[in-house]
């Protein structure tokens, strides 16, 4: 019985402070590889741009990462800034699809590829794309 006990308070200790999570995956479903890029100026001076952390996705591929539930960290999604206001996605350093967002402070406003916890960039995104390089 006693060891009931220490095992029963060592599991309520090791699950204290742990958060609830949230899985989003990124899903590249065309032939050519990605980098995103986020970026926000909203809240900041008009001379100062953040820009989110890269995500890279090679070719027909998927990642998946976590973001902690909370008050401030849920309004990050997919990007590691809050605030996104636009979005660069690259193909093959080939071609370029920007994403603005027209309202509010989310991702989630961006645009139909961050609506959800699933985001797929599809064949139609890099038709939708401009050249890059001028020949």
């Amino acid at each position: 019985m006693r060891n009931i006990i220490i095992i029963i308070v060592i599991l309520l200790i090791s699950s204290c402070g742990k958060g609830t999570f949230i899985t989003y995956e990124l899903i590249n479903e065309t032939g050519y590889g990605l980098v995103i890029e986020g970026y926000s100026h909203r809240g900041v001076d008009s001379d100062i741009i953040l820009a989110a952390e890269k995500m890279f996705l090679e070719e027909n591929s998927t990642i998946s990462f976590q973001r902690a539930k909370g008050e401030v960290t849920d309004q990050r999604r997919f990007f590691s800034i809050p605030s996104i206001d636009s979005v660069r996605i690259i193909f093959d350093y080939n071609k370029l699809l920007v994403l603005s967002c027209p309202i509010r402070i989310t991702s989630r406003n961006c645009h139909s590829i961050f609506n959800y916890s699933v985001a797929k960039i599809t064949e139609e995104d890099y038709n939708n794309a401009v050249n890059i390089n001028a020949d």
